[in-house]
């Protein structure tokens, strides 16, 4: 993603120069802040859906145009929730033939994890499918691990959908541990498309989000703000099914011994 903003940041004449911040870390944030008011900028690009750094960032005192690259908020129940490429992903399983479906969440402090888990219900709930259970967490592989050794196993689901590729390689690794099959006893996708995806064992299903698309529509639109080119604003993200052997018909569900 900041590759994209980088190139299209050049493209424009300007040169992006990226401040990390730790959201724990008030003190830094309001220096990161107070320095950018003392520099000469054009703007100021926020990449981060976490609403405990949005929240510590009072953008507001900035005195530039600035923009966050966020998709749009989903409602509960909204059609639109289809439109999002995680849907695409879970229809990709139901049209498989999948009907009983667990899905393994990011943490609902990020916009990201709120809206899949509404794109992963909204699917269910038009085509009459069993949701057997969802968690959420970190996004990282030892979240995806520990919501599988917390499931219960009775729930028998037959695709697992996790909210992330290194969630899913967490599951992933539990499965494997247990001797169950992917995907003749279980199909598992994930989102994302990191290149590590295609090296899983076996490799995974997943949505590869064009990151950097979204880079540059996010400069873009700052741009816009300031009266830059007459690009339109964010949207949701654009990305593409990439089926690959983890996913399969229906098998017998998770069994362990």
């Amino acid at each position: 993603m900041l590759a994209g903003a980088a190139e299209a940041a050049r493209a424009e004449g300007y040169i992006l120069d990226i401040v990390r911040l730790d959201p724990s870390d008030g003190a830094s944030i309001d220096a990161a802040l107070s320095m950018m008011n003392r520099t000469m900028l054009a703007g100021v690009v926020v990449i981060s859906s976490s609403d405990k750094l949005l929240s510590r960032l009072d953008l507001d005192r900035l005195k530039v145009p600035w923009v966050v690259e966020a998709e749009p908020e989903l409602a509960a129940g909204s059609p639109r929730a289809l439109d999002h490429p995680f849907a695409q992903v879970v229809t990709h399983l139901a049209d498989l033939g999948h009907k009983r479906f667990f899905h393994i969440g990011g943490p609902l402090t990020w916009l990201a994890g709120r809206n899949r888990l509404l794109a992963y219900r909204e699917v269910l709930a038009r085509r009459g499918l069993v949701n057997t259970g969802e968690t959420t967490g970190e996004w990282g592989a030892a979240s995806g691990y520990e919501a599988m050794a917390s499931y219960p196993l009775d729930a028998a689901p037959t695709a697992i959908v996790a909210a992330s590729d290194q969630l899913a390689l967490g599951a992933l690794y539990w499965l494997h541990e247990r001797g169950v099959r992917v995907p003749a006893d279980v199909s598992i996708s994930g989102y994302d498309g990191i290149a590590d995806a295609e090296f899983y064992s076996p490799p995974l299903t997943t949505m590869a989000v064009d990151f950097a698309l979204l880079g540059r529509n996010t400069v873009h639109a700052l741009l816009s703000r300031q009266g830059v080119g007459g690009r339109p604003d964010l949207g949701l993200p654009v990305a593409r099914l990439v089926p690959r052997i983890s996913t399969g018909r229906p098998g017998r569900g998770i069994r362990v011994g």
